[in-house]
């Protein structure tokens, strides 16, 4: 005899068997909406965004280019 309130195995198993469905279900037909939907969230969380020093190691690129043009046209010249 079932007691009242207990589930059959049959539906037991039944609800198991729905929740794995859902569980495997997939909200992206294709990896590329899958990636561009991850790289969307990354933007807006920032993960893509300049250094800090962005400004700071371009200026120093930029004096360190001037220098060794000084550099190089001060051999050429004598």
């Amino acid at each position: 005899m079932a007691r009242v309130g207990s589930i059959s195995p049959y539906a037991s198993l039944e609800t198991s068997v729905e929740e794995a469905r859902l569980s495997f279900a997939c909200a992206f037909s294709s990896s590329e909406e899958f990636e561009a939907a991850l790289i969307k969230t990354r933007r807006e969380a920032g993960h893509y965004g300049r250094s800090p020093r962005y400004r700071q190691n371009t200026i120093r690129g930029a004096f360190g280019i001037a220098i060794g043009l000084l550099i190089v046209l001060g051999f050429v010249v004598f």
